[in-house]
């Protein structure tokens, strides 16, 4: 069975999406199924050996851009278009952008022209990436990454009759920041578009929940696989911690929460409630957009003095990453909007660290299914405070509350486990 993944890069930081698709499609392999992934918009950044490295670049994003913005580009030839298109140029133009989400009047027209399909201005992309796909892969079955990539269904489903998946993968967060006219477009497109998805694919209920009455999708056509990861290296400590560690693994970003375990980790401190050697290690993606935000957090633990009880890590590797967790006594990543996931919830109980997050999205499920940690609600950061208290002042519990999740991850959340719910739903 040859299987299609058509994933998403970022081009300039890691992106849980894409790391998921890579470490899929290598277990796909892995189990002797013929598995492609295919990257759109700009080259993929991951912290494995990439599945394949040298696939050619659909819906580049500087090519997409220029066919948006000037009608001429989309009649140029193709050598043009694969010069635009080259890993090499996407990779350096993508390091240097700023980073921001906020969707304004560009980001808006750029996302409405991904659902138009053969009918917009991005007719040639659609139409390259279609003959690739049915030409040169002939894939069995499609996976599309993100909705934002399912207005590519019914352009594959006029050439051929492929069944096509689309996972749900928290794209409402950057779908509700669109500005009107072009969001309410967006969404009708999607929801037309949606009858060409054989299935959705959803990591939680709660996003099933979320997403299917804003795309008017049936019960039917959705169905709930948690995501997996690559347990390679994710060995638990034998032992807690020496000294009490809190530890953010995400974008440090404001959306991801990082100021509210910030001052929830001063709280704890200002008010004596943990011991004084208790630290904070901080770790995650960033973009240059961020460091604004990330230099006040760091303003606020100066003035708290503590100065020697905190560190920050940017764009860890692999390894990095996994030192970073077996590091820590307790994760919290107490994100301002609801998760659909957060792959980071499993990488840490993984390691055999628990994890306190807010009372929203997928952690309810997470931490139901795993018995991995605590939520907490209000999501602000004298609650965050007392919902750690414990977890650092009894570090032996908190060691024994991960190794019992560590165990329920080996057996639930592998890769291997996601591999095959996957085909059981690509299989008639």
């Amino acid at each position: 069975m040859k299987l299609l993944f058509v994933s998403p890069g970022t081009g300039s930081y890691h992106c849980g999406v894409c790391m998921k698709d890579n470490a899929l499609v290598n277990e796909l392999r892995a189990q002797g199924h013929d598995a492609v992934m295919l990257p759109m918009y700009l080259p993929h950044v991951l912290d494995e050996s990439p599945a394949d490295k040298d696939q050619p670049i659909f819906f580049g994003g500087i090519n997409a851009y220029l066919q948006l913005k000037y009608s001429f580009f989309r009649h140029v030839p193709k050598w043009l278009d694969k010069v635009l298109d080259s890993q090499p140029l996407l990779g350096k133009v993508s390091k240097a952008q700023k980073g921001s989400m906020t969707a304004g009047k560009e980001v808006s027209q750029m996302a409405l022209s991904t659902f138009q399909g053969q009918e917009g201005p991005l007719a040639k992309e659609f139409k390259h990436l279609v003959d690739w796909i049915i030409d040169k892969e002939k894939p069995d079955a499609i996976f599309l990454s993100t909705a934002m990539q399912v207005g590519l269904a019914p352009a594959i489903k006029a050439r051929a009759d492929i069944p096509i998946y689309c996972s749900l993968q928290g794209e409402d967060t950057f779908l509700d920041s669109l500005i009107e006219p072009w969001k309410t477009q967006v969404w009708e497109l999607m929801r037309q578009a949606a009858r060409s998805i054989e299935k959705f694919i959803t990591p939680s209920h709660a996003f099933a929940e979320l997403m299917a009455p804003q795309m008017q999708l049936p019960d039917e056509q959705i169905v709930c696989i948690p995501n997996g990861i690559n347990l390679e290296g994710f060995t638990p400590r034998n032992a807690p911690p020496q000294t009490p560690t809190v530890g953010f693994l995400a974008r440090l970003s404001y959306l991801k929460g990082m100021d509210i375990l910030v001052e929830a980790f001063i709280n704890l401190h200002t008010h004596h409630r943990i011991p004084s050697e208790t630290q904070l290690r901080i770790a995650g993606t960033t973009l240059p957009d961020d460091q604004k935000f990330i230099d006040q957090q760091i303003h606020k633990l100066h003035l708290a003095k503590l100065h020697n009880h905190y560190s920050f890590r940017q764009n860890l590797s692999r390894e990095e990453k996994i030192a970073h967790l077996q590091d820590l006594t307790v994760l919290s990543v107490p994100t301002r909007y609801p998760e659909a996931f957060g792959l980071y919830t499993i990488e840490a109980l993984a390691t055999c660290v628990p994890i306190v997050q807010p009372h929203h999205g997928a952690f309810p499920e997470i931490i139901e299914q795993t018995q991995g940690g605590a939520t907490y609600q209000p999501n602000t950061p004298e609650a965050l405070a007392e919902a750690l208290e414990p977890w650092l002042n009894n570090p032996q519990k908190s060691h024994q509350t991960g190794l019992q999740a560590h165990q329920i991850i080996q057996e639930q959340y592998s890769i291997q486990n996601h591999a095959q719910q996957i085909l059981q739903t690509a299989t008639p």
